[in-house]
């Protein structure tokens, strides 16, 4: 029995591995993905200071 092989990148360095832990990564990757849940999630600065600038010490 033979095993799908399929490539996986760290930075520029090419991977070969079984397929199956590729497309688990891949599930991770998407998962852990911040930008959707920023958007979701509008965060918002505590106060502005006198200069208009954004200070999130109150």
């Amino acid at each position: 029995m033979t095993k799908t092989l399929k490539w996986l990148f760290v930075e520029s360095i090419p991977l070969l591995y079984n397929a199956v832990r590729v497309a688990k990564q891949f599930q991770i990757e998407l998962w852990l993905d911040s930008p959707p849940l920023l958007q979701t999630s509008t965060p918002k600065p505590v106060n502005y200071d006198e200069q208009g600038q954004m200070s999130y010490i109150a």
